[in-house]
């Protein structure tokens, strides 16, 4: 295990707050729409990172991999607090998680492949996809039945390297796939947050073990993961993550998801201008 110690305390307490106010709203995000918030982290870790002087691929790398590592800790608060109100289909989850898993470990191994520009510019596109069908996609007007474990295997291998070559937690794509399948709004945010636990898990995993013995690491770092960021992160998205799903139960989820909507789309037309050739 290869391990890059951290600077003294003057040098990271800042950044630390810093760390923790992101979790906060990453907590409430996660436990209201059932989404690991790399959407949130990842941008952000990106500005934090580049004002510390990381360069931008090194950076890219890093918040990938720490926002997936601290997705783990949310989703499953997130996710015990959805199970307490009765909203999670556990046997939906164990039938996604492998796939979900297998296929997030196969994202990070190939994000250590692309440059930095290609995985932001992969996020940015992904995350103006998304924000139309957040904020303009209806749902179904008939369920349809639960797909056989091969095409659920393929469709969670598919979430899942894509969540793991860009760091999150695949809670968009799940709760529009598991409303199509008949779950009502709140049980598709309830599974969806369970379900970014393997994501989060087979990402985080990869990341690190790509990033051991990369040379130009900052310190503090274990592979690719950033630790004071992602304990930071961790330790505010836990605390307000329940918080979210109980306002998620109280709250006009439609309204929110298009505010959230509007946001996704702005920040990936920033992103995706910032990395072609002329921005």
């Amino acid at each position: 295990m290869c391990l890059v110690f951290a600077p003294p305390m003057s040098e990271w307490l800042l950044p630390f707050f810093s760390y923790m106010g992101l979790g906060a709203l990453v907590g409430l995000m996660a436990g209201m729409l059932g989404i690991g918030g790399g959407f949130i982290i990842v941008p952000s870790l990106l500005l934090l990172f580049g004002m510390q002087g990381v360069g931008r691929d090194m950076a890219t790398q890093m918040a990938v991999a720490t926002s997936l590592a601290t997705i783990l800790a949310t989703s499953v608060s997130s996710a015990h607090a959805h199970h307490r109100r009765g909203s999670v289909s556990w046997p939906l989850f164990a039938r996604s998680s492998p796939s979900l898993f297998l296929g997030s470990l196969g994202g990070a191994w190939l994000a250590s492949f692309l440059p930095g520009s290609a995985v932001r510019m992969v996020f940015a596109l992904f995350a103006m996809a998304m924000s139309f069908q957040m904020g303009f996609g209806r749902p179904p007007q008939q369920a349809r039945a639960l797909p056989g474990g091969l095409m659920l295997a393929l469709g969670g291998s598919l979430i899942g390297l894509l969540s793991g070559l860009v760091g999150i937690g695949g809670g968009s794509l799940l709760v529009v796939g598991f409303s199509l399948y008949g779950l009502s709004m709140r049980q598709a945010i309830g599974t969806s947050a369970a379900c970014t636990l393997p994501i989060a898990l087979g990402g985080a995993l990869g990341h690190w073990l790509m990033g051991l013995g990369i040379a130009g690491r900052p310190m503090g770092t274990l592979g690719y993961i950033h630790i004071e960021a992602a304990i930071g992160i961790a330790l505010a998205s836990v605390l307000l993550a329940p918080l979210g799903a109980r306002l998620a139960h109280h709250l006009p989820i439609p309204l929110l998801k298009r505010f959230f909507a509007l946001f996704l789309f702005l920040l990936g037309l920033q992103l995706l201008w910032r990395n072609l050739p002329w921005g």
